[in-house]
């Protein structure tokens, strides 16, 4: 149990038994799960993300991977860097030894790889604002539709093997055709980030407990 959460505990106990046999209901802030603990790590090295199927006149996997080190640098305790990465870890299973190699003098150092894909494509749906002209006839629009696809991998600098997977997807419409590309990264990347931090570095949870002194 970490300091603030004993502290919170001693001082409820204190309230107990200044209080009698009465209850004393205290919230205490407890850690959640997280991919990678608090203290296991003192460094995270981003790499740039691989694209199967690069976007034109768009570098998403360098993109993104910059985006994430600097989201990452804001919330996590260590240091957090960028590096190309083995040309071996396009595939998010890199040889040991090429990471490893790539880790030589970093202390407790886990390496952010994999891929990511983003994709476009222009679907129909239903116009709900326009007026129907009867059960079985809808307005149609077109809409552009964007995907992001990532598959993220942490590697151990140390021994070069994956400690960690995920698997992100998020999409997005808009109703302008010619939305530029830009955008759509823009407001996908944020979502990937609003669901990888938390899963990675954990998020404290408040918890209610009832003392009772006997």
């Amino acid at each position: 149990m970490k300091a603030p959460a004993v502290l919170a505990l001693s001082a409820a106990l204190t309230a107990a038994a200044a209080c009698g046999a009465a209850p004393v209901e205290i919230g205490l802030d407890l850690p959640g799960l997280a991919a990678l603990p608090a203290g296991a790590y003192g460094e995270i090295v981003v790499t740039d993300l691989a694209e199967p199927a690069p976007v034109p006149g768009f570098a998403a996997g360098t993109e993104l991977s910059a985006y994430l080190a600097a989201e990452l640098g804001r919330s996590f305790p260590g240091r957090v860097s960028r590096a190309a990465g083995p040309a071996a870890a396009l595939a998010g299973q890199p040889p040991g030894a090429a990471w490893r190699e790539a880790g030589a003098g970093l202390d407790r150092a886990v390496f952010l790889t994999g891929t990511v894909t983003l994709a476009g494509r222009v679907r129909k749906a239903v116009d709900k604002a326009a007026p129907s002209d009867g059960p079985f006839k809808r307005t149609l629009v077109e809409r552009m539709q964007w995907t992001m696809t990532v598959d993220l991998v942490f590697v151990s600098a140390a021994t070069g093997e994956a400690v960690h997977r995920t698997s992100l997807s998020e999409e997005r419409e808009y109703t302008e055709l010619d939305k530029p590309v830009e955008f759509a990264f823009s407001d996908l990347s944020q979502r990937v980030r609003d669901r990888l931090l938390p899963a990675l570095l954990g998020t404290t949870t408040l918890e209610r407990r009832a003392l009772l002194r006997r």
